[in-house]
């Protein structure tokens, strides 16, 4: 059964200043906190990137690993990605949205994705994980890009 995710935070930002942060994937380990030890570009295109993330060691000292691809129209305000290497996934695909709106911009994540049988976990339980992780790390994008918007 496809699930389906959808998580947004306004920035008190302008868009390009979100765009330009979100995007920086070699920024990532930084920018995600407790979610990535390594970003490695293994492709870049003006408005597309391949690249490897690593996460942090989970609590049994565990990382994972995988490719994934995001294509990026800056003018329209969107990024459509995907994981090129699926994991337990038979697909995952994210579309992100950059909206100027009263305040500032708002920064949406929508995660569409199936998980295989063989899955240690089930589709709701990572529906869920996304949700409460998408919650941190979008504050965490807000606290990062508005600090550096209202002290850079």
């Amino acid at each position: 059964m496809a699930m389906h995710t959808d998580n947004e935070i306004v920035i008190e930002a302008a868009p390009e200043e979100v765009w330009r942060t979100a995007n920086n994937v070699r920024e990532w380990p930084r920018l995600f906190e407790g979610e990535y030890a390594d970003s490695e570009i293994l492709r870049e295109e003006p408005d597309r990137v391949v690249f490897r993330l690593t996460t942090v060691p989970d609590r049994n000292g565990v990382q994972r690993s995988w490719v994934s691809e995001r294509v990026m129209d800056q003018e329209a305000g969107t990024v459509h990605a995907r994981r090129l290497e699926t994991g337990p996934f038979l697909y995952m695909h994210i579309f992100q949205s950059f909206e100027k709106v009263p305040g500032g911009t708002r920064l949406r994540w929508v995660q569409d994705f199936e998980v295989l049988p063989e899955a240690p976990f089930t589709e709701q339980q990572m529906a869920d994980r996304i949700n409460a992780n998408s919650q941190v790390q979008l504050a965490r994008h807000k606290a990062v890009i508005e600090a550096a918007a209202h002290h850079g």
